[in-house]
């Protein structure tokens, strides 16, 4: 059974930030809670349920965080619709956290459905989150909706009211800056 004291809790943060901030830009969620908030409530959930963690290796804490963090997520968006029920609202949410598990895959490379790779790719979610805090605000989203969520050049200056030539620099610096980060690490194309 995993002890809190095996976790190193501020290593998972950036990877919750970024997901909230990938939230923020889905024009379904946009400005709707506070993101540290979350993070932090993602994080004392972890650690209350502990004993429920079943996996060993990095790429399943991630995993189990995520899921916590899409729950309470989840959760704070029908806080905010309380009493406006409204299944295809559930089924909007469930669709844009599905998105967003196949946008990772893809910008983590390939899927051979095997476990272990899967875990490998999990991991290094982690060190790809740390690395996008490094971007400056306006790159790290610049990069987040075209090369993560695949929203067109066009589209993200729309929504970051910014023009498309502006966007473009931005995606451009910001993977260099990644790619001095993360070496090893290829961004798929958009």
């Amino acid at each position: 059974m995993a002890q809190a004291d095996d976790w190193s809790w501020d290593r998972y943060r950036p990877l919750l930030k970024l997901q909230f901030r990938q939230l923020q830009l889905d024009p379904r969620f946009q400005r709707r809670f506070d993101g540290s908030d979350l993070v932090q409530e993602a994080v004392l959930q972890a650690l209350q349920n502990l004993d429920q963690f079943r996996g060993t290796s990095e790429g399943e804490r991630v995993k189990w965080l995520q899921m916590i963090f899409r729950n309470k997520a989840i959760d704070k968006i029908r806080e905010a619709k309380a009493g406006k029920a409204d299944v295809r609202r559930d089924q909007s949410m469930d669709d844009a956290f599905a998105e967003s598990s196949a946008r990772w895959d893809k910008v983590l490379g390939n899927d051979d459905g095997r476990p272990d790779q899967e875990a490998e790719r999990r991991e290094f979610l982690l060190p790809l989150a740390t690395a996008m805090e490094q971007l400056a605000e306006d790159q790290r989203d610049a990069v987040l909706l075209v090369q993560l969520m695949g929203v067109k050049i066009a589209k993200a200056a729309e929504q970051l009211d910014k023009s498309e030539k502006s966007v473009s620099g931005l995606v451009r610096r910001g993977l260099e800056k990644l790619s001095k980060l993360l070496p090893d690490w290829k961004p798929p194309n958009p």
